[in-house]
């Protein structure tokens, strides 16, 4: 009687095995959607009032999410270093490159939505140079 029992109970335990991994597997999923490690690109368009004119954007955010580039042009780039994390946005602030051309230094306030990376930007206070985009992976 015991031996006939054994098969029922390894399927059984192999049942929930894998149950178990295809549930840390879902988790683990869900908490990489909200990711926004890689390079993002797209155009950002000026908000109502704005005083900047529609312009293309890629940014660089680092393994850590703690850190990262930007980059409008080759006079218009700089850092991003993590400021905090609400309501769903990593708020970075600018930090312009020696030499950049450009305002540069506001508040770079990016969220993960679906396979795509929200970009809101808040200018410096008397800039007025507010702007927001929807960013693409860029591959390879």
């Amino acid at each position: 009687m015991r031996r006939a029992r054994q098969p029922a109970v390894i399927a059984l335990l192999v049942a929930l095995l894998a149950a178990a991994a295809l549930a840390i597997a879902g988790v683990g999923a869900a908490a990489g959607s909200t990711r926004i490690v890689g390079q993002w690109s797209g155009t950002m368009l000026p908000n109502t009032g704005s005083r900047v004119r529609a312009h293309r954007l890629t940014v660089v955010v680092d393994s850590g999410e703690r850190a990262g580039t930007w980059r409008v042009s080759a006079r218009c780039r700089g850092t991003l270093r993590l400021k905090d994390i609400s309501d769903g946005y990593h708020h970075y602030t600018e930090i312009p490159a020696r030499g950049t051309t450009c305002a540069g230094g506001g508040v770079d306030c990016l969220m993960r939505v679906g396979a795509h990376v929200l970009d809101e930007f808040v200018s410096r206070p008397g800039t007025n140079q507010n702007t927001t985009g929807n960013l693409s992976a860029v591959r390879g």
